[in-house]
């Protein structure tokens, strides 16, 4: 079999899979052997617009043609660009000084002419739609940073609460369905705290992300949401669990949240983060994952939008040996699954065909029956053991 990708009209084919991952590692470095399966994603876009992809895609090449000059050192001026590493060297320079907590005031924008050229109109409006996204992010400008990004899409969502809370069980869960021309519904939404701890949220924010810019979702429907008394492994609704997205990006988006506050409460000290029935994750469902990983879900993902995938679920230790890894790539996957009904987990439903039962909002899809039902196999024996 082989793995094909289609984005509008244009059909890239990729083939082998296995022999490009045992390009790259051998089985003396710990590399499992790949599960092969065909799969397409649908007929839509589905650019990389978190702000590593965005810099990697639009922004890039506009200051390799353009800002040559500053990969050496120019009289004083130590050189803030590094082939290769362009957006750590260009984000890390200085201590972040590129990235303002306004966006338009960054000196990428405000240096004008100088020993080398001003920006050119089309090039500003790239970078600035990329510094919009990165102040965000990073939460200079609007309390927190943001929550990994997902599509705008209908379906059923799952967004990690880790990076915010370091907790891997901690999750905001919704599903949004489309309300009228370029407006969502958010239904159903939900904030579900991990083993460790309970979780106060106040006045949650969806953020927009698009080629164009990031901006705060203008209705701010969940000001007034504070979710205080929670304990572990406790849902709460946020707000009254639904709100209306509008007047969104013509062209293709993505969603984020940001919060005025998120912290942790009501500690659990005993709580213990691993999994119950890990011999049936490892090897069984950790070389299920490996294709995921060296598609999109890892540090070395072939695909262009590899950071936006690997910011909502990294699977590099699929790709591995290292027990303590797949040890904690197994806790991530448990939060992944919906232990009262597995078939409804969100490891499940993202890589099922919609047309099987699966939801529309991940690119890539596992067409092939056989290969899909041994993937679905061997999530929910490892599934079963976990209840």
């Amino acid at each position: 079999m082989h793995l094909r990708r289609k984005m509008g009209k244009t059909m890239l084919n990729k083939v082998g899979l296995g022999a490009a991952l045992l390009l790259g590692c051998t089985l003396a470095t710990g590399c499992p052997p790949p599960v092969i399966a065909e799969i397409v994603d649908m007929d839509v876009e589905d650019p990389a617009l978190d702000p590593k992809g965005l810099f990697e895609t639009s922004v890039k090449p506009e200051i390799q043609a353009s800002c040559s000059c500053h990969y050496t050192q120019q009289d004083t001026v130590n050189p803030f660009l590094t082939m290769g590493d362009e957006y750590n060297s260009i984000t890390t320079y200085g201590s972040g000084k590129f990235i303002s907590m306004v966006a338009d005031q960054s000196q990428l924008l405000n240096k004008g002419a100088h020993q080398g050229p001003a920006l050119t109109d089309a090039q500003h409006a790239k970078v600035l739609a990329w510094l919009e996204g990165e102040v965000l992010a990073r939460g200079k400008s609007m309390g927190t940073p943001t929550t990994p990004t997902v599509a705008i899409r209908s379906g059923d969502f799952y967004v990690s609460l880790d990076s915010l809370v370091q907790d891997p069980l901690a999750k905001i869960t919704f599903h949004l369905d489309t309300f009228g021309n370029r407006a969502y519904k958010v239904s159903n939404l939900q904030l579900t705290a991990g083993p460790t701890a309970g979780i106060h949220i106040k006045h949650p924010r969806f953020i927009i992300f698009s080629a164009t810019g990031a901006t705060p979702d203008p209705s701010d429907g969940l000001s007034t949401a504070d979710v205080s008394t929670m304990n572990p492994s406790m849902s709460a609704v946020i707000g009254s669990g639904s709100l209306i997205l509008s007047n969104l990006p013509a062209t293709t988006a993505r969603l984020a949240l940001v919060f005025e506050l998120i912290e942790k409460v009501n500690p659990n000290p005993n709580a213990m983060l691993a999994c119950k029935n890990y011999g049936a994750f490892n090897p069984a469902v950790k070389n299920q994952l490996a294709t995921c990983a060296a598609q999109c879900h890892s540090n070395s993902g072939t695909d262009s939008r590899s950071s936006q995938a690997n910011g909502a679920f990294n699977m590099t230790a699929a790709l591995g040996n290292v027990d303590a890894d797949i040890q904690k790539l197994c806790v991530y996957a448990l939060g992944r699954l919906n232990l009262t009904t597995l078939p409804q987990s969100m490891l499940i439903i993202q890589p099922q065909p919609a047309a099987m039962g699966g939801t529309a909002n991940h690119p890539y899809k596992i067409t092939n029956t056989d290969s899909f039902q041994a993937y679905q196999t061997a999530i929910t024996t490892w599934g079963m053991g976990e209840k």
